[in-house]
């Protein structure tokens, strides 16, 4: 692989390039870009640039001449591949004669008598500039110099182990003229970049060890706050600066914690998300910070205990009611939603940002229709799973709305470039499967359960839909997994198999199982029928909870796990199941055996559903007591499932009749003595009352 140009090779190209005919006898440069035929650079009394050399003789400079003629005068025009292509060659033959280790020595040891000379000019002339100019301006060519040590990472373990040029480096930032401490980044930068170490793990390894040994990362963040970024160079330093810690970083992922710990770096990256104005170094800290929280679970505690998460909160709010504008704005939303997401995985921060409304700002850019909107669906999705505070906020904020409007697909929002294929879908339905099972208050759960009545139970058949739709994909996955010729282990079948959608499947079943516990005869029924028309009953639905309940992992802890298997096993009783004879109702690896009997939920049906509560009016909602009472009774009262459509249908017709007589009859008896005691509002009980009638679905089935 060919070696990077060293930059002064490509410099004095383009100065040769760039050349006329050389009779100006004074050229002002504010720094050192190359060598340039006939000239010699210094400060004298028109300033500092390139003055003509007046000592060369005649014979020599008639040679010069000659030999500029012959380039700056070419046959053919030059274009810019073949400039670049002529500096790359002359790079390999520099690189050979100067980057071994004698060349690296010989720059190491002139940039340390500079700085060395520069120092002692500096303290001697400390009230008179003009006298230590020269001295600076010999130190920056020194500097920049080093820059051609990138193009030879071989010799890394060598610059850092025989030569003091890391230290002397790292010393310059501390410089007080800030040109010279932003070349000393600039080498830095170049040195950690990750195209000249990609093929060099170990000497970039060495890199860096010989950086953080000699204090790197605090005298870094010390400088950032030193530079001032309404200067261009000095706006160009800091954006290196932010450039070496992500280089550092990738070489060695345990510095992310380390420099949150030993340095201010996290204050200043806050710091600087606060202005409204954006540009390329606001986006770049914000990359930053999510690659630091993403790389640490400390960080993110840090995050947390430091105000983080509303600083971030603040710097989002912006785009609650208006679209990123610029390529950089775009990245610079993305990173911040990815630090909210990153932080909300730790559920002591999920506390933390609840109490900072997150959950408000979120449903707000929900109904804005913003492209922000994919972005603050994902981190509502990680700020309800498992936090019941977060989904209650969503149910009285009166987030339930835009949410089902967005599960129908009734909210359009403009795609962005980065947006996943059906993300919003999958989404929504995690969050409302988030929803029907932390929500520790019936009158909210009832509120989310009531909307999959509305409409002629549209949004059970939306459920549904995304519920074979998703089991299709898995099946394919599943029969390329088994002609595939590789086989794959338990873990990567898993991985493949969620690739393809099991995830999603898994949270449909879930959210069908959560409705099937409230136990609304309306909503049973459309289930059944919807599953009778794919060819399927709900051992389907059995089968896909027991996968869920043997997989459920520790990372939430074993109290969580424990409460989710408890959870899994409500509905699969509630949905037929019978628990095999010694076997256990937790996740041991393998899915527990459905020993459901056909026969006893063929005759059961009618029975079961009879017990099925409604929310029709008069009636109340079966608080979680009685529902696990009722779901653990004989097995076959929780068999609620008529049986699979045959071709004749007769039998399953007059059973379909039986049991809406059944329906009937209980729902009689229930209304006769009851009453609401939830404490809901009466403009819900009204609702649920006209959508969830039992008597007013019958007349329109007898109407039809």
């Amino acid at each position: 692989m060919s070696r990077p140009a060293p930059t002064h090779i490509i410099q004095q190209a383009l100065s040769r390039f760039e050349e006329d005919d050389g009779s100006e006898p004074f050229r002002p440069s504010q720094q050192w870009l190359g060598a340039r035929r006939g000239y010699y650079f210094s400060r004298g009394a028109a300033g500092q640039g390139y003055y003509l050399d007046h000592k060369q003789t005649h014979s020599d400079t008639a040679a010069a001449t000659d030999q500029s003629a012959d380039i700056m005068q070419p046959s053919r025009p030059v274009d810019g591949d073949e400039l670049l292509r002529e500096a790359e060659e002359a790079a390999g033959d520099a690189g050979m004669e100067m980057l071994d280790l004698r060349g690296l020595k010989r720059l190491t040891l002139a940039l340390e008598r500079k700085y060395n000379a520069n120092l002692e000019a500096r303290m001697k002339y400390a009230e008179q500039p003009d006298k230590f100019m020269e001295s600076e301006a010999d130190l920056d060519e020194a500097v920049k110099a080093m820059l051609v040590v990138a193009s030879a990472p071989d010799l890394y373990p060598e610059f850092v182990r025989s030569t003091s040029a890391i230290p002397t480096l790292l010393a310059l930032l501390n410089h007080e003229n800030s040109d010279i401490a932003a070349d000393a980044v600039e080498v830095l930068s170049e040195l950690t970049d990750g195209d000249a170490v990609e093929d060099a793990e170990e000497e970039a390894a060495a890199l860096v060890e010989g950086l953080l040994d000699n204090d790197a990362l605090s005298l870094l963040v010390h400088r950032l706050n030193a530079f001032n970024e309404s200067v261009p160079e000095e706006a160009a330093a800091v954006y290196n600066v932010l450039t070496i810690f992500e280089n550092i970083i990738e070489v060695k992922p345990d510095v992310a914690e380390l420099v949150l710990e030993k340095t201010k770096l996290l204050k200043w990256l806050l710091a600087r998300l606060r202005p409204r104005d954006v540009d390329a170094n606001k986006q770049y800290a914000s990359e930053i910070l999510a690659i630091l929280v993403q790389q640490s679970d400390a960080n993110k505690r840090k995050m947390g205990t430091a105000n983080g998460i509303d600083a971030v909160l603040q710097a989002i709010a912006p785009y609650r009611n208006r679209d990123p504008e610029t390529t950089e704005e775009e990245e610079l939303v993305a990173n911040l939603f990815d630090v909210v997401a990153s932080c909300l995985l730790l559920p002591a921060n999920k506390a933390v940002f609840v109490e900072a409304e997150g959950v408000e700002l979120l449903l707000l850019i929900l109904k804005s229709k913003q492209a922000a909107r994919t972005s603050a669906l994902k981190c509502l999705d990680f700020a309800t799973s498992s936090c019941p505070p977060a989904c209650d906020r969503v149910v009285d904020q009166q987030g339930l709305k835009t949410l089902f409007a967005i599960f129908m697909g009734k909210l359009k929002v403009k795609k962005t470039e980065d947006s996943a294929p059906g993300e919003e879908e999958e989404r929504t339905v995690s969050v409302i499967s988030s929803l029907l099972q932390n929500i520790a208050k019936q009158s909210r759960r009832d509120r989310v359960a009531a909307k999959f009545v509305e409409n002629e139970f549209e949004k059970c058949d939306r459920l549904m839909e995304i519920y074979f739709r998703y089991e299709a994909r898995v099946e394919a996955e599943e029969a390329r997994l088994q002609e595939a010729e590789e086989e794959l282990d338990e873990d990567d079948s898993l991985l493949a198999r969620m690739d393809a959608g099991l995830y999603t499947l898994q949270q449909c079943a879930l959210v069908i199982g959560a409705l099937w516990l409230v136990g609304d005869v309306g909503v049973r029924k459309r289930v059944l029928k919807l599953l009778h028309q794919k060819g399927r009953t709900l051992a389907s639905l059995r089968s896909v909870l027991l996968e869920y309940r043997a997989n459920l992992g520790v990372e939430g802890g074993e109290e969580e796990r424990q409460s989710q298997v408890d959870r899994a096993t409500r509905m699969l009783l509630a949905l037929g199941h019978q628990e095999a004879v010694g076997e256990k109702p937790v996740g041991d690896g393998k899915p527990a055996g459905d020993m459901i009997d056909p026969a006893a939920a063929e005759e059961t049906t009618a029975a079961a559903a009879g017990k099925a509560v409604q929310f029709g009016e008069g009636t109340e909602p079966v608080q979680d007591g009685q529902q696990q009472a009722a779901v653990a009774g004989p097995p076959a009262a929780a068999a609620a499932e008529p049986p699979a459509p045959t071709e004749g249908g007769g039998a399953r017709r007059r059973e379909e009749r039986r049991e809406e007589r059944s329906h009937h009859d209980s729902s009689r008896r229930r209304a006769s003595g009851s009453s609401d005691r939830h404490g809901g509002s009466k403009r819900d009980r009204r609702s649920r009352s006209r959508s969830l009638s039992p008597r007013r679905e019958s007349r329109k089935r007898d109407r039809r």
